[in-house]
């Protein structure tokens, strides 16, 4: 199982939302899902967007995987942006 999903977003599996690699990937951070997927319907039609409910989660996708951008809440538990 992908460490990146979390079972309150199980209709959006956050580390891959969308897959098409012509696209500029979006990395969205956040703890709140609500703001989640207000960010991902958004920008679901112009950027492969990928998601992140922490920091350290944020942290470990960048080490496989680098966004052309990242969108983060600067005031989460654990770890903030």
């Amino acid at each position: 199982m992908n460490p990146f999903i979390k079972s309150e977003l199980s209709t959006m599996p956050i580390a891959q939302i969308t897959t098409l690699a012509d696209k500029p990937m979006l990395l969205i951070v956040d703890d709140q899902p609500s703001n989640l997927q207000l960010l991902y319907e958004i920008f679901k039609d112009d950027y492969e967007v990928c998601v992140a409910i922490s920091g350290p989660e944020a942290l470990a996708f960048c080490q496989g995987r680098q966004p052309d951008l990242i969108l983060l809440d600067i005031v989460m538990p654990e770890m903030g942006g």
